[in-house]
């Protein structure tokens, strides 16, 4: 009588994740989550479709080996020193969808897309257009990552969207 209760036991307790800090630890794995110092956040050429102008955010490892998973949080910015937010920050367009585990490796990247919808797309009032420096990126323990790079946003509706990280650095 006593087995069944304990191999019972004991296939529960192996399925539990256990996160400390920055580790997290399982029956099967240990998986270290990538850090703002080892992870370098770029944006890659964009391209114009249907009213809105895409590119890859890429973020990629220069220290051990780490994981990354989900969408990156990203807030338009005036500029690179003062930090001062613009607009709404970036929509996922993601909602619903299952993230995926990215383990890097020294130099090894992924890479979400990020969208930013043309201000003219919108009636002055609606929008109130801005002019940006920057934009402030952060996903999981990696934070508050400045990118410099100069457009326009709306500052009265979300004009901003991001979607889940994938291998790469095509978004």
């Amino acid at each position: 009588m006593r087995f069944p209760k304990v191999l019972a036991l004991a296939v529960v307790a192996s399925s539990f994740t256990i996160p400390m800090g920055n580790v997290t630890a399982s029956a099967d794995i240990v998986r270290v989550w990538c850090t703002s110092s080892q992870i370098h956040v770029t944006v890659g050429r964009f391209q114009g479709a249907a009213g809105t102008n895409f590119a890859p955010l890429i973020f990629t490892n220069s220290g051990t080996t780490c994981t990354l998973s989900g969408v990156p949080a990203v807030q338009p910015i005036a500029d690179a020193v003062a930090l001062r937010p613009v607009g709404p920050a970036a929509v996922s367009d993601s909602k619903g969808m299952m993230p995926s585990l990215h383990t890097l490796r020294k130099g090894g990247s992924v890479s979400a897309l990020i969208g930013f919808g043309d201000t003219l797309n919108y009636t002055p009032a609606t929008c109130k257009p801005a002019t940006i420096g920057g934009i402030e990126v952060s996903l999981g323990n990696v934070v508050n990552r400045v990118v410099r790079l100069s457009g326009s946003v709306c500052t009265r509706v979300p004009s901003v969207h991001t979607r889940l990280i994938t291998d790469g650095a095509k978004g």
